[in-house]
């Protein structure tokens, strides 16, 4: 199922216009790009619906290559989980659910974080 997803659901400010992105982000959805797959996987914690991508090159074979982290991990770090909820709720999420899918991957998986050392 693909739900739209608004800027203002993605955190946007309320003055942005209202714009949508139909596209799956159920946990385990895939998204394909010639043969680059992109597979949803869910990390709440930062965010309640916040999601990673794991990404594949289906030319060179089904394992996973990389994981694009968006707001989960910082180059030195982990996300802040009180910002949209409360921050035991979140943090408990964070180190149950997101963390340990993080190293249940292979050692080989490259993982691009969606911010650098400090705040962008």
């Amino acid at each position: 199922m693909r739900t739209p997803i608004t800027s203002r659901e993605r955190g946007g400010s309320p003055r942005s216009r209202e714009r949508s992105c139909t596209c799956p982000r159920e946990d385990g959805a895939h998204l394909r790009f010639g043969e680059v797959d992109l597979e949803v996987v869910h990390a709440p914690g930062h965010r309640p619906e916040q999601i990673n991508l794991l990404g594949r090159d289906l030319g060179r074979g089904t394992d996973p290559w990389f994981l694009l982290t968006a707001d989960f991990l910082m180059v030195g770090d982990i996300s802040r989980p009180d910002l949209a909820q409360d921050g035991r709720v979140g943090a408990t999420t964070l180190f149950r659910e997101a963390i340990p899918r993080l190293l249940a991957l292979p050692d080989h998986v490259e993982v691009y974080p969606g911010h650098v050392a400090g705040s962008t």
